[in-house]
């Protein structure tokens, strides 16, 4: 690690995450669409950051919430401190944001409730917080967004007990049969029904899952190619396609220590 440290850390959990640095970039305007099943939150504790999201040229927030799926093409925190707050639409945080949020639409903050996230998120420099005050960190923020309350999302039953399924056994385990009995539907009103309370396909979710469960299985020395069998991936290529398209970078740049320093809830 250099002397400076990473510039990035990175609180995961529960398939949430906490990412907050002084020096964020992401960049995917010339390289596959990057698409996160997820609610994400981004604010800059102080200024702007530049967007650019659904091929549309970039815009400076301050903070804006992102629905499932949105896709993410260029984020820079022009050097400032920033963070970001993801939400998987598996987590209970999700279940309580999805109600404020639009299909396929940014939801801008305003400066109020901005305001209030930035005296939250600002109380701590990157790298400071533990995890378990990452996630009291987290939940104090996803209660600030949901001021007044809302009634949470509730999941279909049977789409729940498909989750469950995925949930429980390797991605290369999963057929989309066994999926269809659990739920005991044909495969396509599967599909359709999926689709319509989560926000995105099976398939997609099934990776997501197994990207996130490698993800949760790192650790220092750790071989990748084990990590991506033990997630049921075919193979380490295979297993990077997946972290690419739902992380937005490959595992040897999450991983790299100066850059981002990843903290576990074990």
């Amino acid at each position: 690690m250099s002397a400076a440290g990473p510039r990035i850390h990175v609180y995961l959990w529960d398939r949430c995450f906490l990412l907050q640095g002084h020096d964020y970039e992401l960049d995917r305007r010339h390289s596959s669409p990057y698409h996160r099943p997820s609610a994400t939150l981004l604010v800059a504790h102080e200024g702007s950051f530049e967007l650019g999201i659904n091929g549309e040229p970039p815009r400076e927030y301050e903070a804006v919430l992102l629905p499932v799926n949105i896709q993410r093409d260029w984020i820079t925190s022009h050097g400032r401190p920033f963070s970001i707050l993801d939400a998987g639409i598996s987590s209970e945080a999700y279940l309580r944001l999805a109600p404020y949020l639009s299909p396929g639409q940014p939801l801008v903050l305003g400066r109020a409730l901005r305001d209030r996230l930035c005296g939250l998120l600002a109380r701590h420099s990157p790298g400071a917080l533990d995890i378990e005050a990452a996630v009291a960190l987290f939940d104090a923020v996803v209660n600030a967004c949901c001021d007044p309350p809302r009634p949470p999302l509730v999941r279909e039953p049977r789409i729940l007990r498909v989750m469950e399924q995925i949930e429980r056994l390797p991605l290369d385990q999963l057929t989309h049969e066994d999926l269809s009995q659990a739920a005991q539907l044909s495969a396509s009103r599967l599909r359709a029904l999926f689709q319509r309370h989560v926000g995105c396909t099976i398939s997609q979710y099934m990776r997501w899952v197994a990207g996130s469960k490698a993800a949760e299985m790192w650790r220092e020395g750790s071989s990748f190619t084990d990590i991506a069998l033990a997630a049921g991936f075919y193979d380490l290529a295979h297993a990077d396609r997946v972290m690419n398209e739902i992380f937005g970078m490959n595992p040897t740049v999450m991983t790299d220590p100066r850059q981002y320093r990843l903290h576990f809830r074990r």
